[in-house]
Protein backbone atom coordinates (compact mmCIF):
# COMPACT_ATOMS: atom_id res chain seq x y z
CA UNK A 1 0.00 0.00 0.00
CA UNK A 2 3.04 2.20 1.09
CA UNK A 3 4.52 1.59 -2.30
CA UNK A 4 1.20 2.23 -4.29
CA UNK A 5 0.74 5.50 -2.04
CA UNK A 6 4.19 6.33 -3.12
CA UNK A 7 3.74 5.92 -6.68
CA UNK A 8 0.95 7.92 -6.67
CA UNK A 9 2.22 10.67 -5.25
CA UNK A 10 5.39 10.49 -7.59
CA UNK A 11 2.66 10.98 -10.44
CA UNK A 12 0.83 13.46 -9.19
CA UNK A 13 4.39 15.69 -8.86
CA UNK A 14 4.68 14.67 -12.20
CA UNK A 15 1.05 16.27 -13.20
CA UNK A 16 1.92 19.24 -10.75
CA UNK A 17 5.36 20.03 -12.37
CA UNK A 18 4.21 19.86 -15.98
CA UNK A 19 1.28 21.90 -15.61
CA UNK A 20 3.62 24.43 -13.69
CA UNK A 21 5.58 24.46 -16.56
CA UNK A 22 3.40 24.82 -19.40
CA UNK A 23 2.11 27.51 -16.99
CA UNK A 24 5.58 29.03 -16.60
CA UNK A 25 5.62 28.91 -20.54
CA UNK A 26 2.37 30.62 -21.50
CA UNK A 27 3.07 33.11 -18.89
CA UNK A 28 6.52 33.63 -20.54
CA UNK A 29 5.02 34.14 -23.80
CA UNK A 30 2.55 36.36 -22.98
CA UNK A 31 5.05 38.36 -21.29
CA UNK A 32 7.11 38.55 -25.02
CA UNK A 33 4.16 39.04 -26.77
CA UNK A 34 3.26 41.86 -24.47
CA UNK A 35 6.94 43.32 -24.68
CA UNK A 36 6.86 43.17 -28.11
CA UNK A 37 3.49 45.08 -28.52
CA UNK A 38 4.65 47.53 -26.28
CA UNK A 39 8.19 48.04 -28.40
CA UNK A 40 5.79 48.21 -31.16
CA UNK A 41 3.95 50.81 -29.69
CA UNK A 42 6.85 52.36 -28.81
CA UNK A 43 7.80 52.31 -32.26
CA UNK A 44 5.06 53.74 -33.50
CA UNK A 45 4.44 56.66 -31.20
CA UNK A 46 8.39 57.62 -32.04
CA UNK A 47 7.38 57.50 -35.75
CA UNK A 48 4.33 59.84 -34.78
CA UNK A 49 6.46 61.87 -33.15
CA UNK A 50 9.17 62.12 -35.73
CA UNK A 51 7.15 62.29 -38.63
CA UNK A 52 6.87 65.97 -40.40
CA UNK A 53 3.33 66.14 -41.06
CA UNK A 54 1.19 67.43 -38.06
CA UNK A 55 -1.17 64.33 -37.00
CA UNK A 56 -4.14 65.44 -34.72
CA UNK A 57 -6.47 63.39 -33.05
CA UNK A 58 -10.16 62.95 -31.35
CA UNK A 59 -12.93 61.05 -29.80
CA UNK A 60 -16.34 61.13 -31.83
CA UNK A 61 -16.92 64.20 -29.83
CA UNK A 62 -13.74 65.95 -31.30
CA UNK A 63 -12.10 66.00 -28.53
CA UNK A 64 -8.29 65.72 -29.05
CA UNK A 65 -6.77 62.71 -27.95
CA UNK A 66 -3.05 62.82 -29.57
CA UNK A 67 -1.24 65.85 -30.90
CA UNK A 68 2.67 65.29 -32.28
CA UNK A 69 5.31 67.30 -31.92
CA UNK A 70 4.90 68.15 -35.48
CA UNK A 71 1.26 69.79 -34.66
CA UNK A 72 3.00 71.46 -31.47
CA UNK A 73 5.57 73.01 -33.94
CA UNK A 74 3.10 74.18 -36.95
CA UNK A 75 0.38 75.05 -34.66
CA UNK A 76 2.15 76.67 -31.86
CA UNK A 77 0.04 74.89 -28.86
CA UNK A 78 1.68 71.83 -27.06
CA UNK A 79 -0.02 68.47 -26.48
CA UNK A 80 -0.58 69.46 -22.34
CA UNK A 81 -2.72 72.36 -24.00
CA UNK A 82 -4.72 70.91 -26.22
CA UNK A 83 -5.46 67.15 -24.90
CA UNK A 84 -8.15 66.62 -23.55
CA UNK A 85 -9.99 69.74 -24.82
CA UNK A 86 -12.43 70.34 -28.33
CA UNK A 87 -10.41 71.00 -31.11
CA UNK A 88 -12.04 73.99 -32.87
CA UNK A 89 -11.39 75.47 -29.12
CA UNK A 90 -8.13 76.44 -30.77
CA UNK A 91 -7.65 75.65 -34.42
CA UNK A 92 -11.09 77.22 -36.09
CA UNK A 93 -9.93 76.14 -39.55
CA UNK A 94 -11.03 77.75 -42.51
CA UNK A 95 -12.24 75.34 -45.76
CA UNK A 96 -11.45 76.47 -48.66
CA UNK A 97 -13.64 76.37 -51.28
CA UNK A 98 -15.89 74.18 -49.32
CA UNK A 99 -18.41 74.96 -46.64
CA UNK A 100 -17.78 73.46 -43.05
CA UNK A 101 -21.19 71.37 -43.44
CA UNK A 102 -20.05 69.50 -46.10
CA UNK A 103 -16.76 68.79 -44.37
CA UNK A 104 -18.76 67.33 -41.34
CA UNK A 105 -21.03 65.37 -43.95
CA UNK A 106 -18.16 63.42 -45.61
CA UNK A 107 -16.51 62.35 -42.66
CA UNK A 108 -20.07 61.25 -40.62
CA UNK A 109 -21.20 59.78 -43.99
CA UNK A 110 -17.89 58.98 -46.43
CA UNK A 111 -15.56 58.72 -43.55
CA UNK A 112 -12.80 60.53 -44.91
CA UNK A 113 -12.17 64.34 -46.27
CA UNK A 114 -9.32 65.76 -48.11
CA UNK A 115 -8.68 69.60 -49.00
CA UNK A 116 -7.22 72.36 -48.18
CA UNK A 117 -7.81 74.54 -44.85
CA UNK A 118 -6.54 77.68 -43.69
CA UNK A 119 -5.69 77.65 -39.39
CA UNK A 120 -4.88 80.32 -37.85
CA UNK A 121 -1.36 79.61 -35.20
CA UNK A 122 -1.20 80.14 -31.29
CA UNK A 123 1.08 83.67 -31.94
CA UNK A 124 -2.11 85.36 -34.32
CA UNK A 125 -0.45 84.18 -37.63
CA UNK A 126 -1.91 81.96 -40.30
CA UNK A 127 -0.87 78.96 -42.01
CA UNK A 128 -1.89 77.13 -44.95
CA UNK A 129 -2.36 73.50 -45.02
CA UNK A 130 -3.25 70.38 -46.97
CA UNK A 131 -5.48 68.36 -44.49
CA UNK A 132 -6.31 64.54 -44.87
CA UNK A 133 -9.03 63.39 -42.72
CA UNK A 134 -10.09 59.77 -41.70
CA UNK A 135 -12.66 58.82 -39.17
CA UNK A 136 -11.80 55.84 -37.08
CA UNK A 137 -14.91 53.23 -36.53
CA UNK A 138 -14.83 50.42 -33.69
CA UNK A 139 -16.02 46.65 -34.23
CA UNK A 140 -19.68 47.29 -34.58
CA UNK A 141 -18.64 49.75 -37.39
CA UNK A 142 -19.57 53.16 -34.74
CA UNK A 143 -17.50 56.39 -35.43
CA UNK A 144 -14.87 56.03 -32.46
CA UNK A 145 -13.10 59.16 -33.21
CA UNK A 146 -11.24 60.95 -36.21
CA UNK A 147 -7.91 61.55 -37.09
CA UNK A 148 -6.09 64.35 -39.52
CA UNK A 149 -2.76 64.33 -41.32
CA UNK A 150 -1.51 68.23 -42.02
CA UNK A 151 0.78 69.16 -44.39
CA UNK A 152 2.29 72.86 -44.36
CA UNK A 153 1.88 74.34 -47.81
CA UNK A 154 2.42 77.74 -46.82
CA UNK A 155 5.46 78.37 -48.78
CA UNK A 156 4.01 76.70 -51.64
CA UNK A 157 0.94 79.16 -51.53
CA UNK A 158 3.29 82.38 -51.08
CA UNK A 159 5.02 80.96 -54.27
CA UNK A 160 2.24 80.45 -56.12
CA UNK A 161 1.27 83.66 -54.77
CA UNK A 162 4.42 85.23 -55.93
CA UNK A 163 3.83 83.44 -59.27
CA UNK A 164 0.18 84.47 -59.87
CA UNK A 165 1.17 88.43 -59.18
CA UNK A 166 4.29 87.81 -61.49
CA UNK A 167 1.43 86.77 -63.99
CA UNK A 168 -0.87 89.57 -63.78
CA UNK A 169 1.69 91.80 -63.81
CA UNK A 170 3.36 90.07 -67.20
CA UNK A 171 0.02 90.22 -68.77
CA UNK A 172 -0.28 93.74 -68.29
CA UNK A 173 2.70 94.36 -69.27
CA UNK A 174 1.85 91.96 -72.24
CA UNK A 175 -1.28 93.96 -72.51
CA UNK A 176 0.28 97.52 -72.49
CA UNK A 177 2.64 96.67 -74.83
CA UNK A 178 0.52 94.80 -77.03
CA UNK A 179 -1.51 98.04 -76.94
CA UNK A 180 2.01 99.97 -77.35
CA UNK A 181 2.29 97.72 -80.64
CA UNK A 182 -1.19 98.01 -81.87
CA UNK A 183 -1.10 101.70 -81.95
CA UNK A 184 2.65 101.62 -84.00
CA UNK A 185 1.23 99.46 -86.09
CA UNK A 186 -1.68 101.39 -87.10
CA UNK A 187 0.27 104.41 -87.30
CA UNK A 188 3.01 102.76 -89.92
CA UNK A 189 -0.29 101.36 -91.70
CA UNK A 190 -1.55 104.76 -91.56
CA UNK A 191 2.46 105.92 -92.67
CA UNK A 192 1.68 103.25 -95.50
CA UNK A 193 -1.53 104.31 -96.49
CA UNK A 194 -0.56 107.82 -97.17
CA UNK A 195 2.74 106.80 -98.67
CA UNK A 196 0.99 104.17 -101.03
CA UNK A 197 -1.55 106.58 -101.68
CA UNK A 198 0.81 109.52 -102.72
CA UNK A 199 2.91 106.87 -104.99
CA UNK A 200 -0.24 106.00 -106.51
CA UNK A 201 -1.61 109.36 -107.00
CA UNK A 202 1.94 109.75 -108.66
CA UNK A 203 1.55 106.84 -110.64
CA UNK A 204 -2.05 108.06 -111.99
CA UNK A 205 -0.05 111.14 -112.72
CA UNK A 206 1.84 109.34 -114.54
CA UNK A 207 -0.72 107.59 -116.63
CA UNK A 208 -2.49 111.00 -117.35
CA UNK A 209 0.28 112.95 -118.68
CA UNK A 210 0.45 110.54 -121.08
CA UNK A 211 -2.57 110.90 -122.21
CA UNK A 212 -2.22 114.82 -121.59
CA UNK A 213 1.36 114.19 -123.90
CA UNK A 214 -1.04 113.75 -127.27
CA UNK A 215 -3.59 115.98 -126.35
CA UNK A 216 -1.36 119.16 -125.88
CA UNK A 217 0.93 117.94 -128.66
CA UNK A 218 -1.61 117.91 -131.11
CA UNK A 219 -3.94 120.80 -129.56
CA UNK A 220 -0.61 122.91 -129.90
CA UNK A 221 0.45 121.77 -133.15
CA UNK A 222 -3.25 122.65 -135.11
CA UNK A 223 -2.63 126.30 -132.73
CA UNK A 224 0.69 127.31 -134.03
CA UNK A 225 -0.15 126.16 -137.33
CA UNK A 226 -3.90 127.56 -137.94
CA UNK A 227 -2.63 126.66 -141.96
CA UNK A 228 -2.82 122.67 -141.55
CA UNK A 229 -6.61 123.07 -140.27
CA UNK A 230 -7.26 123.16 -144.08
CA UNK A 231 -6.13 119.66 -143.86
CA UNK A 232 -8.92 117.89 -142.96
CA UNK A 233 -7.74 114.47 -143.37
CA UNK A 234 -4.80 115.27 -140.96
CA UNK A 235 -6.99 117.23 -138.22
CA UNK A 236 -8.81 113.87 -138.23
CA UNK A 237 -6.49 111.71 -137.33
CA UNK A 238 -5.20 114.86 -134.51
CA UNK A 239 -8.95 115.00 -133.58
CA UNK A 240 -9.00 110.90 -133.38
CA UNK A 241 -5.96 111.23 -131.20
CA UNK A 242 -6.89 113.59 -128.99
CA UNK A 243 -10.65 111.46 -128.89
CA UNK A 244 -8.88 108.18 -127.73
CA UNK A 245 -6.21 110.04 -125.55
CA UNK A 246 -9.17 111.33 -123.41
CA UNK A 247 -10.99 108.00 -123.50
CA UNK A 248 -7.62 106.09 -122.49
CA UNK A 249 -7.56 108.78 -119.26
CA UNK A 250 -11.09 107.90 -118.46
CA UNK A 251 -10.00 104.52 -118.57
CA UNK A 252 -7.45 105.03 -115.98
CA UNK A 253 -10.03 106.89 -113.58
CA UNK A 254 -12.06 103.64 -113.93
CA UNK A 255 -9.36 101.25 -113.24
CA UNK A 256 -8.43 102.81 -109.59
CA UNK A 257 -11.36 100.35 -108.20
CA UNK A 258 -9.93 97.56 -110.50
CA UNK A 259 -6.37 97.14 -109.48
CA UNK A 260 -5.03 93.78 -110.33
CA UNK A 261 -8.98 92.80 -110.38
CA UNK A 262 -8.57 89.26 -111.70
CA UNK A 263 -10.51 87.69 -114.39
CA UNK A 264 -14.20 87.36 -114.32
CA UNK A 265 -15.70 84.07 -115.65
CA UNK A 266 -18.44 86.28 -117.08
CA UNK A 267 -16.16 89.05 -118.32
CA UNK A 268 -15.84 89.61 -122.01
CA UNK A 269 -13.17 91.51 -124.34
CA UNK A 270 -13.28 93.12 -127.50
CA UNK A 271 -11.82 92.00 -130.50
CA UNK A 272 -8.39 93.94 -130.66
CA UNK A 273 -6.43 94.04 -133.82
CA UNK A 274 -3.08 94.14 -132.01
CA UNK A 275 -1.02 95.56 -135.16
CA UNK A 276 -3.99 99.11 -136.03
CA UNK A 277 -2.70 99.94 -132.19
CA UNK A 278 0.42 99.31 -132.36
CA UNK A 279 0.30 101.83 -135.10
CA UNK A 280 -2.35 104.01 -133.64
CA UNK A 281 0.05 104.63 -130.33
CA UNK A 282 3.16 105.11 -132.26
CA UNK A 283 1.19 107.94 -133.78
CA UNK A 284 0.04 109.48 -130.59
CA UNK A 285 2.95 108.98 -128.92
CA UNK A 286 5.09 110.59 -131.59
CA UNK A 287 5.45 114.34 -129.75
CA UNK A 288 7.17 112.28 -127.08
CA UNK A 289 9.81 110.51 -129.02
CA UNK A 290 10.53 112.50 -131.60
CA UNK A 291 9.91 116.70 -130.59
CA UNK A 292 10.90 116.22 -126.92
CA UNK A 293 13.32 114.05 -127.30
CA UNK A 294 15.16 116.17 -129.47
CA UNK A 295 14.34 119.32 -127.06
CA UNK A 296 16.61 117.54 -125.07
CA UNK A 297 19.24 116.95 -127.23
CA UNK A 298 18.35 112.78 -128.05
CA UNK A 299 18.16 111.77 -131.43
CA UNK A 300 15.28 108.47 -131.40
CA UNK A 301 15.26 106.52 -134.24
CA UNK A 302 12.17 105.21 -134.03
CA UNK A 303 11.32 101.27 -135.82
CA UNK A 304 8.49 98.92 -135.92
CA UNK A 305 8.20 95.61 -137.58
CA UNK A 306 4.61 94.83 -137.60
CA UNK A 307 3.68 91.25 -139.28
CA UNK A 308 0.19 90.28 -139.11
CA UNK A 309 -1.07 88.59 -136.52
CA UNK A 310 -4.30 86.94 -135.57
CA UNK A 311 -7.10 89.28 -133.20
CA UNK A 312 -6.65 88.98 -129.83
CA UNK A 313 -9.36 89.77 -127.08
CA UNK A 314 -8.73 92.45 -124.99
CA UNK A 315 -9.55 95.90 -123.69
CA UNK A 316 -8.37 98.01 -125.86
CA UNK A 317 -7.72 101.09 -123.88
CA UNK A 318 -5.70 98.79 -121.22
CA UNK A 319 -3.43 97.46 -123.71
CA UNK A 320 -3.19 100.89 -125.60
CA UNK A 321 -2.11 102.18 -121.96
CA UNK A 322 0.62 99.84 -121.57
CA UNK A 323 1.99 100.03 -124.81
CA UNK A 324 2.23 104.12 -124.17
CA UNK A 325 4.09 103.67 -120.98
CA UNK A 326 6.47 100.84 -122.72
CA UNK A 327 7.28 103.16 -125.59
CA UNK A 328 7.41 106.02 -122.85
CA UNK A 329 10.00 104.60 -120.94
CA UNK A 330 11.93 103.36 -123.75
CA UNK A 331 12.27 107.22 -124.76
CA UNK A 332 13.29 108.17 -121.25
CA UNK A 333 16.18 105.18 -121.12
CA UNK A 334 18.22 106.89 -123.92
CA UNK A 335 20.52 109.02 -122.23
CA UNK A 336 21.82 110.08 -125.92
CA UNK A 337 21.01 108.85 -129.30
CA UNK A 338 19.50 105.34 -129.52
CA UNK A 339 17.14 103.01 -131.39
CA UNK A 340 13.83 102.09 -129.82
CA UNK A 341 12.07 99.09 -132.04
CA UNK A 342 8.23 97.69 -131.54
CA UNK A 343 7.56 94.40 -133.30
CA UNK A 344 4.62 92.27 -133.65
CA UNK A 345 4.79 88.19 -134.57
CA UNK A 346 2.78 85.10 -133.40
CA UNK A 347 3.86 82.12 -131.25
CA UNK A 348 1.60 79.20 -132.24
CA UNK A 349 -1.82 80.14 -130.62
CA UNK A 350 0.03 83.58 -129.16
CA UNK A 351 0.37 86.89 -130.27
CA UNK A 352 3.74 88.45 -129.39
CA UNK A 353 4.25 92.33 -128.85
CA UNK A 354 7.72 93.56 -127.74
CA UNK A 355 9.36 96.26 -127.14
CA UNK A 356 13.45 96.65 -127.35
CA UNK A 357 15.32 100.14 -126.36
CA UNK A 358 19.12 100.39 -126.83
CA UNK A 359 18.76 102.66 -123.39
CA UNK A 360 20.49 102.08 -120.01
CA UNK A 361 19.53 98.65 -118.85
CA UNK A 362 18.77 97.28 -115.86
CA UNK A 363 20.79 95.01 -113.09
CA UNK A 364 19.79 91.55 -113.02
CA UNK A 365 18.51 92.35 -109.02
CA UNK A 366 16.45 95.30 -110.52
CA UNK A 367 14.86 93.18 -113.47
CA UNK A 368 14.14 90.43 -110.69
CA UNK A 369 11.98 92.95 -109.06
CA UNK A 370 10.63 95.89 -111.16
CA UNK A 371 7.16 93.58 -111.56
CA UNK A 372 7.13 94.41 -107.11
CA UNK A 373 4.09 97.22 -106.77
CA UNK A 374 5.62 100.50 -105.66
CA UNK A 375 9.44 98.81 -106.15
CA UNK A 376 12.04 101.97 -107.22
CA UNK A 377 15.14 102.91 -107.31
CA UNK A 378 17.03 105.51 -109.07
CA UNK A 379 18.63 103.40 -111.92
CA UNK A 380 15.72 102.83 -113.54
CA UNK A 381 13.61 104.90 -116.12
CA UNK A 382 10.33 105.97 -114.92
CA UNK A 383 8.17 103.59 -115.80
CA UNK A 384 10.02 101.29 -113.49
CA UNK A 385 10.49 104.03 -111.20
CA UNK A 386 13.37 105.35 -112.97
CA UNK A 387 13.63 109.39 -112.46
CA UNK A 388 15.50 109.35 -108.69
CA UNK A 389 13.55 109.75 -106.40
CA UNK A 390 10.30 110.74 -107.64
CA UNK A 391 9.36 107.82 -109.74
CA UNK A 392 5.80 105.93 -108.19
CA UNK A 393 6.98 102.17 -108.83
CA UNK A 394 3.30 101.34 -110.25
CA UNK A 395 3.68 101.59 -114.11
CA UNK A 396 5.46 98.02 -114.57
CA UNK A 397 3.08 96.14 -112.19
CA UNK A 398 0.08 98.09 -113.27
CA UNK A 399 1.16 96.54 -116.88
CA UNK A 400 1.92 93.25 -115.28
CA UNK A 401 -1.84 93.24 -113.66
CA UNK A 402 -3.36 94.51 -117.20
CA UNK A 403 -1.74 91.16 -118.73
CA UNK A 404 -2.65 89.03 -116.00
CA UNK A 405 -6.23 90.07 -116.47
CA UNK A 406 -5.64 89.02 -119.78
CA UNK A 407 -4.28 85.99 -119.60
CA UNK A 408 -1.08 86.86 -121.00
CA UNK A 409 2.59 87.16 -119.84
CA UNK A 410 5.63 89.68 -119.53
CA UNK A 411 9.12 88.44 -119.80
CA UNK A 412 11.51 91.14 -119.38
CA UNK A 413 14.99 90.83 -120.75
CA UNK A 414 17.89 93.62 -119.91
CA UNK A 415 21.20 94.32 -119.19
CA UNK A 416 23.66 97.58 -117.90
CA UNK A 417 24.56 99.34 -120.73
CA UNK A 418 22.82 97.82 -123.75
CA UNK A 419 19.19 98.14 -123.15
CA UNK A 420 15.71 96.67 -122.36
CA UNK A 421 13.12 94.46 -124.21
CA UNK A 422 9.83 94.25 -122.45
CA UNK A 423 7.81 91.23 -124.01
CA UNK A 424 4.00 90.83 -123.88
CA UNK A 425 2.75 87.28 -125.13
CA UNK A 426 -1.43 87.33 -124.99
CA UNK A 427 -3.21 84.70 -125.97
CA UNK A 428 -5.55 84.60 -129.44
CA UNK A 429 -8.86 84.39 -127.58
CA UNK A 430 -9.38 84.84 -124.35
CA UNK A 431 -13.55 83.85 -123.24
CA UNK A 432 -16.46 85.28 -125.51
CA UNK A 433 -16.10 88.51 -128.03
CA UNK A 434 -18.03 91.84 -128.51
CA UNK A 435 -17.49 94.70 -130.51
CA UNK A 436 -14.99 97.40 -129.09
CA UNK A 437 -16.49 100.00 -127.40
CA UNK A 438 -16.82 103.06 -129.68
CA UNK A 439 -16.73 101.19 -133.18
CA UNK A 440 -20.20 101.62 -133.54
CA UNK A 441 -22.51 104.68 -131.90
CA UNK A 442 -26.00 103.59 -131.41
CA UNK A 443 -28.17 105.21 -133.04
CA UNK A 444 -30.50 108.30 -132.03
CA UNK A 445 -33.25 107.51 -129.95
CA UNK A 446 -36.66 110.02 -131.28
CA UNK A 447 -36.59 113.73 -130.35
CA UNK A 448 -36.64 114.28 -126.52
CA UNK A 449 -37.62 117.18 -124.42
CA UNK A 450 -34.51 117.17 -121.74
CA UNK A 451 -33.72 118.87 -118.98
CA UNK A 452 -29.66 118.75 -118.39
CA UNK A 453 -28.89 119.77 -114.98
CA UNK A 454 -25.19 120.15 -113.81
CA UNK A 455 -22.93 122.76 -111.44
CA UNK A 456 -19.91 122.52 -113.57
CA UNK A 457 -20.63 124.63 -116.81
CA UNK A 458 -18.11 122.65 -119.28
CA UNK A 459 -20.13 118.78 -118.24
CA UNK A 460 -23.10 121.00 -119.00
CA UNK A 461 -22.11 122.45 -122.55
CA UNK A 462 -20.60 118.98 -123.28
CA UNK A 463 -23.86 117.63 -122.22
CA UNK A 464 -26.22 120.07 -123.85
CA UNK A 465 -23.90 119.57 -127.07
CA UNK A 466 -24.66 115.89 -127.51
CA UNK A 467 -28.81 116.33 -127.28
CA UNK A 468 -28.67 119.06 -129.21
CA UNK A 469 -26.96 117.52 -131.90
CA UNK A 470 -29.32 114.40 -131.70
CA UNK A 471 -32.11 116.54 -131.85
CA UNK A 472 -33.55 117.12 -128.96
CA UNK A 473 -34.29 120.24 -127.16
CA UNK A 474 -32.57 121.16 -123.90
CA UNK A 475 -33.02 123.05 -120.71
CA UNK A 476 -30.59 123.38 -118.48
CA UNK A 477 -29.95 124.18 -114.69
CA UNK A 478 -26.81 124.52 -112.50
CA UNK A 479 -27.99 122.97 -109.00
CA UNK A 480 -31.21 120.82 -108.02
CA UNK A 481 -33.21 123.25 -106.53
CA UNK A 482 -33.17 125.66 -109.77
CA UNK A 483 -33.42 122.37 -112.05
CA UNK A 484 -36.58 121.50 -109.86
CA UNK A 485 -38.08 125.16 -110.82
CA UNK A 486 -37.77 124.41 -114.55
CA UNK A 487 -39.01 120.71 -114.45
CA UNK A 488 -42.70 121.94 -112.81
CA UNK A 489 -42.57 124.89 -115.69
CA UNK A 490 -43.22 122.12 -118.10
CA UNK A 491 -43.53 118.42 -119.21
CA UNK A 492 -40.00 116.88 -119.81
CA UNK A 493 -39.50 113.34 -121.29
CA UNK A 494 -36.36 112.90 -119.19
CA UNK A 495 -34.03 113.94 -116.49
CA UNK A 496 -30.13 113.79 -116.58
CA UNK A 497 -28.50 115.34 -113.75
CA UNK A 498 -25.32 115.24 -111.72
CA UNK A 499 -25.40 113.90 -108.37
CA UNK A 500 -22.43 116.21 -106.49
CA UNK A 501 -24.32 119.54 -106.35
CA UNK A 502 -24.91 122.53 -104.08
CA UNK A 503 -28.40 123.70 -102.45
CA UNK A 504 -29.72 120.72 -104.11
CA UNK A 505 -28.34 117.36 -104.84
CA UNK A 506 -28.72 114.64 -107.96
CA UNK A 507 -29.83 112.54 -105.45
CA UNK A 508 -32.62 114.44 -103.64
CA UNK A 509 -33.35 116.09 -106.94
CA UNK A 510 -34.46 112.27 -108.22
CA UNK A 511 -36.72 112.07 -105.20
CA UNK A 512 -38.60 115.42 -105.64
CA UNK A 513 -39.18 114.18 -109.19
CA UNK A 514 -40.31 110.73 -108.28
CA UNK A 515 -42.87 112.39 -105.99
CA UNK A 516 -44.41 114.57 -108.26
CA UNK A 517 -44.18 112.69 -111.72
CA UNK A 518 -42.64 109.17 -110.99
CA UNK A 519 -43.02 108.10 -114.82
CA UNK A 520 -40.32 110.61 -115.51
CA UNK A 521 -36.87 108.50 -116.20
CA UNK A 522 -34.21 110.44 -114.26
CA UNK A 523 -30.55 109.74 -115.72
CA UNK A 524 -27.69 109.89 -113.25
CA UNK A 525 -24.56 111.41 -114.77
CA UNK A 526 -21.54 111.20 -111.95
CA UNK A 527 -17.80 110.91 -111.95
CA UNK A 528 -18.36 108.33 -109.34
CA UNK A 529 -20.55 105.91 -112.06
CA UNK A 530 -18.38 103.30 -112.72
CA UNK A 531 -17.52 102.75 -108.71
CA UNK A 532 -21.52 102.54 -108.07
CA UNK A 533 -21.64 100.04 -111.24
CA UNK A 534 -18.45 98.43 -110.33
CA UNK A 535 -19.92 97.25 -106.67
CA UNK A 536 -23.57 97.11 -108.13
CA UNK A 537 -25.08 99.90 -105.90
CA UNK A 538 -28.69 100.67 -106.25
CA UNK A 539 -29.41 104.14 -106.23
CA UNK A 540 -32.92 105.02 -105.35
CA UNK A 541 -35.26 106.79 -107.84
CA UNK A 542 -33.00 106.80 -110.38
CA UNK A 543 -33.17 104.86 -113.56
CA UNK A 544 -30.00 104.60 -115.02
CA UNK A 545 -26.61 105.37 -113.36
CA UNK A 546 -23.59 106.81 -116.27
CA UNK A 547 -20.11 107.60 -115.03
CA UNK A 548 -18.40 110.79 -116.37
CA UNK A 549 -16.88 111.41 -118.70
CA UNK A 550 -19.66 110.47 -120.80
CA UNK A 551 -19.38 109.60 -124.34
CA UNK A 552 -21.89 109.97 -126.88
CA UNK A 553 -22.55 106.57 -127.29
CA UNK A 554 -22.95 105.91 -123.82
CA UNK A 555 -25.75 108.82 -123.82
CA UNK A 556 -27.63 107.69 -126.68
CA UNK A 557 -27.13 104.32 -124.63
CA UNK A 558 -28.74 105.85 -121.43
CA UNK A 559 -31.75 107.35 -123.48
CA UNK A 560 -32.46 104.49 -125.31
CA UNK A 561 -32.75 102.34 -121.97
CA UNK A 562 -34.85 104.77 -120.35
CA UNK A 563 -37.32 105.41 -123.62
Amino acid sequence: MGGLLGSAALVLVGSITGWLSDLMAKAAREVSRRRQAEDTLAYQAHLVEDVSDAIVASDERFVTTAWNRAAEEMYGWTAEEVIGRPTVEFLQPEFVGVEPDEVFRRLLEEGHFEGQVIHPRKDGTRIHTEARATALRDKDGRIAGFVSIDRDISERKQAEEVVRKAGEELEMRVAERTAELREAQAQIVQQERLRALGEMAAGIAHDFNNQLTAVLGFTELLLEHPENLADKERVARALQTINTAARDAAEVVRRLGEFYRPLEDAETFALVNLRHLVEQVVSFTQPKWQQQAQSRGVDVKFETDLREVPLVSGNEAELREVLTNLIFNAVDALQSSGEITVRTYAIGVDVVLSVKDTGTGMTEEVRQRCLEPFFSTSCLEPFFSTKGEGGAGLGLSLAYGIIQRHRGTIRIESEVGKGTTVILQLPVQVGQQREAPGTEVMAKSRALHVLAVDDEPLSLQVVAGYLAADGHTVETATNGQEALKVFQAGGFDVVITDRAMPVMNGDQLAAMIKETTPDTPVILLTGFGDMILARDESVGNVAVVVGKPVTLAALREALAEVT
